[in-house]
């Protein structure tokens, strides 16, 4: 009975040390913002964008909740001009907006992207309120999407657990604006031509509620 028991334990801690070996890590997570609902504004209007996400995220992947707390949580961000009077240059327009920074972050790190960096406002959330105040009349896109280091192994390692794997997530992984309502319609169809002469038109549907999209038109007063 005793080396019954002896071979049960080693047993148990050798499937124990298989699942805590296990690598890498792989976690998908959907996350919430809310922008402002409404599809045309004026000029001097203020867009808000509100990011309030639990410490604790869940993992779809494994349906286990993952604590986040001491983990800094920021977006990439893009925005640019849907108008097939000018190149498709895939550059940010963030120039075309004064931003309000009232709670959180927003970082123009190149003329290709920018993020949005959320704030640990409490001990069980992460809050992020920026505002953007138009002073261009266009149509305009944005897309929300995850950095780099937090999918690509090579660029980086989320952490968030105290084992040695590497730790990212997966392309089912979302950012939800406006619980997954789109305003697609308005950029549909929209094609322009990038510098080099290549005709480009922007993506799908599916592709804009996915990828965290939303588009609206800016007046003039």
């Amino acid at each position: 009975m005793h080396d019954v028991f002896i071979f049960l334990m080693i047993l148990s801690l050798a499937f124990g040390s298989c699942k805590r070996e296990t690598c890498p890590i792989l976690y998908e997570f959907h996350f919430p913002i809310t922008i402002s609902a409404q599809d045309t504004f004026t000029i001097g209007d203020t867009i808000w964008m509100t990011l309030d996400v639990p410490n604790h995220f869940m993992d779809y992947n494994s349906g286990e909740w993952v604590d986040a707390t001491n983990f800094e949580l920021f977006f990439s961000f893009f925005i640019e001009q849907v108008d097939t009077t000018r190149p498709i240059t895939g550059r940010d327009d963030l120039q075309s907006f004064t931003v309000i920074e009232e709670l959180g972050r927003l970082e123009q790190n190149s003329s290709i992207v920018s993020f949005v960096h959320l704030k640990t406002q409490t001990l069980t959330q992460k809050q992020g309120r920026i505002g953007l105040i138009p002073n261009m009349a266009a149509t305009y896109a944005l897309d929300f999407g995850f950095p780099s280091a937090y999918w690509n192994p090579a660029d980086g390692d989320l952490d968030l657990s105290d084992g040695s794997c590497p730790e990212n997530i997966t392309e089912k992984s979302k950012i939800k604006v406006n619980n997954g309502e789109t305003n697609h319609y308005l950029v549909a169809g929209k094609c322009g031509y990038t510098m080099d002469g290549r005709r480009v038109c922007y993506k799908s549907k599916e592709e804009h509620v996915n990828n965290g999209g939303y588009a609206f038109h800016v007046k003039a007063p």
